[in-house]
């Protein structure tokens, strides 16, 4: 198996319990806990939180926070579930109305314009072997290193 060639289209990096899967094939797989095979690490582009306040209106005052968590999913759960961790209003003395709504949504996977590929190469029982290659944001070569 070869490395994903970096000049190639970046694709959805889907996340599994115990490796990832991009373009198709599988990546960074734990074979009893130990990194075993292909491995490519990778990045989060940053991208603004979902957020929102503090709002008022017509006697509303209100807070929103929507956090995204991505990780393979448990039994029972599918991709863009919401986990609703603060839902509650109150109603103050004067008459307004609070509002206070916090969530996470966890997704199994990572779109092409969340990530970027930070380096990649090959791991036996545990350890560096061979070539890697490590790639600056916009996907150009920075170094590469050898290993035993």
């Amino acid at each position: 198996m070869s490395l994903l060639g970096y000049g190639q289209t970046k694709d959805t990096i889907y996340l599994k319990a115990n490796h990832i899967v991009i373009n198709g094939q599988v990546f960074n797989e734990l074979k009893s806990g130990v990194k075993e095979g292909y491995w490519i690490q990778y990045e989060f582009i940053p991208f603004a939180k979902e957020e929102g306040g503090p709002w008022h209106g017509h006697k509303r005052w209100g807070y929103y926070s929507v956090d995204t968590i991505y990780r393979p999913l448990q039994e029972g759960e599918f991709s863009g579930i919401k986990n609703v961790i603060a839902n509650d209003s109150t109603i103050r003395d004067n008459g307004w109305k609070s509002y206070n709504y916090e969530a996470e949504i966890i997704i199994d996977y990572i779109l092409p314009s969340q990530y970027y590929i930070e380096s990649k190469g090959n791991y036996k029982n545990g350890k560096k072997i061979g070539l890697w290659e490590y790639y600056n944001q916009e996907g150009k070569l920075i170094r590469t290193e050898k290993n035993d």
